[in-house]
């Protein structure tokens, strides 16, 4: 597998190897799965406090089903959608 090149959703900067991202997938308000890749703590943080991110209802478990919807610990090897 090829590793992916991924862009900071706060400061445009590439990179690989992602630790730090915004999922979808625990927030209630999103009707399909967005994963935002951060280029390190600095802008994860800054995304955080610049966003009304904190305020969103949370996702109440059960989550949704299917591949698109599954828990993700690594991104640098899965094709995601991001905005």
């Amino acid at each position: 597998m090829v590793k992916k090149l991924h862009t900071c959703y706060v400061c445009h900067k590439t990179f690989f190897n992602g630790v730090y991202w915004f999922d979808s997938l625990y927030y209630n308000n999103f009707d399909k799965r967005i994963i935002r890749p951060f280029c390190g703590p600095i802008c994860s943080n800054r995304y955080r406090d610049t966003t009304d991110v904190n305020d969103w209802p949370d996702r109440e478990k059960p989550f949704p089903k299917g591949d698109e919807w599954k828990l993700i610990q690594d991104i640098d090897y899965i094709d995601y959608e991001t905005d």
